[in-house]
């Protein structure tokens, strides 16, 4: 395995590392934004839902007062309102159609039985004009109703996947409790003041619907973020809030005996412009929920960007530094193999490469250096070779001169011997004669 498949590896490894995690991140990220898109749609449904029970309220309330005064009272306003209930069935409607591949079948199911019921409400409305059915059972109806619809906006806290907005769910589903106990109760007191007397149902009713009340909107204090919490305890300072509670004083204080002496009219007039006054808090808590949920879509998208140019930006830098690694190793593997070929020792090859300060520049430094002493050690032997020759050849001199003079002595011995011979036979022949 080379080098450059080293390398390879060494970048892949942490790279598929960083997409593994990236991914499953992101997968959760965007399973999670699944969640909260079905979330946001729910508490759209649920807007439109409490418009709907809004208005089917305050027709349960002129109900009341119309059948508790024997139509003599209510008979207008409850006419009217019977429009604006049906323009808010038709809104719902139409949002439903629109939205129903963004619902689930859980919520879908129990839209189905809401409107299967609604769709009884002709058949209540005209056994109210008739005066074929009781104030209890014509506010049953209603209210019964509201609360299969209010119950599927309960329903939004299961889906929510954040605390945040779960806690601030909880709280917008105990307002909606709290504000229908009130709708009951503007139904339940346009009756009473309109007959003028309590039944012991009603009256115990009337404790049960107060109770409730206090109940939903403490829970709703507990759950809810600030803002939710300072928006409705600035709206609550109305001074029909104080009306109100004076009213609803009066027929406690007056109980079974009756003879309030307070026109049901009037009642249900102040009681709907302090159930008007809530639903701009109701309204509030569904648009700051949904802006919530937004805020949290839009970090997921911006989380999601960040992830992807992370992953890119490491992969580009990762196959650069790779790439320059190996070039630098390759060009520095190809100038070692030149030197050993060539035995050219002069870096004429690299000397235009700019030197780097990391460990591959390092390398390349004390190469440098190893090459500079070799060639100082090479160019030592190349004078001493030099000097060497000189002295050979010096020596080589200086021999031819020895062997020149001993070949003249070996001449002149030569010729001494010649000569002494001469004498001596010389001598000898005197000798004989």
């Amino acid at each position: 395995m080379n080098i450059r498949q080293k390398l390879t590896i060494l970048v892949l490894v942490p790279i598929l590392g960083l997409l593994f995690l990236s991914g499953f991140e992101i997968y959760g990220k965007f399973k999670l934004n699944k969640e909260m898109e079905l979330t946001y749609n729910l508490v759209k449904l649920s807007q439109r839902i409490s418009l709907l029970v809004h208005e089917t309220q305050k027709e349960r309330g002129a109900t009341a007062g119309f059948l508790g005064s024997g139509g003599k009272k209510f008979a207008n306003e409850l006419k009217l309102q019977r429009k604006n209930t049906n323009k808010e069935i038709k809104n719902l409607k139409n949002f439903i159609s629109s939205m129903e591949n963004g619902l689930n079948e859980e919520i879908l199911f129990r839209l189905k039985k809401s409107l299967n019921d609604l769709s009884k409400i002709d058949k209540i409305r005209k056994r109210v004009d008739s005066f074929s059915i009781s104030a209890k059972d014509a506010i049953n109806y209603y209210t019964s109703l509201n609360k299969d619809f209010l119950n599927i906006s309960s329903l939004i806290i299961k889906y929510s996947p954040q605390n945040d907005i779960s806690k601030n769910l909880a709280a917008y589903s105990s307002f909606l409790k709290a504000k229908e106990r009130m709708g009951i109760e503007r139904a339940v007191l346009s009756n009473v003041f309109a007959k003028d007397k309590f039944t012991l149902d009603m009256y115990r009713k009337e404790i049960t619907l107060i109770a409730e009340q206090n109940a939903y909107l403490d829970s709703f204090l507990s759950t809810a973020s600030d803002d939710l919490k300072n928006f409705y305890m600035q709206k609550i300072k109305d001074q029909i809030f104080e009306k109100v509670e004076k009213m609803r004083e009066v027929a406690l204080l007056k109980g079974m005996d009756g003879n309030f002496g307070i026109d049901p009219l009037e009642w249900f007039k102040s009681m709907t412009k302090k159930i008007n006054i809530l639903k701009q808090v109701d309204d509030y808590i569904g648009d700051f929920i949904l802006r919530q949920i937004k805020s949290d879509s839009k970090n997921f998208y911006l989380m999601m960007a960040v992830s992807i140019l992370t992953i890119l930006a490491a992969l580009f830098i990762s196959f650069i530094i790779s790439r320059d690694i190996q070039n630098r190793i390759f060009k520095l593997k190809e100038f070692i193999s030149y030197v050993a070929k060539t035995k050219d020792f002069s870096k004429d090859k690299l000397k235009k490469e700019k030197i780097s300060n990391d460990e591959i520049g390092e390398i390349q430094k004390v190469l440098f250096e190893l090459m500079d002493s070799i060639l100082v050690v090479l160019n030592e032997a190349k004078h001493s070779a030099l000097d060497n020759r000189k002295s050979a050849v010096e020596i080589k001199r200086l021999l031819n001169r020895v062997m020149e003079n001993i070949a003249k002595e070996v001449e002149i011995v030569e010729n001494s011997v010649k000569e002494a011979d001469f004498i001596k036979n010389d001598l000898k022949n005197s000798v004989n004669s």
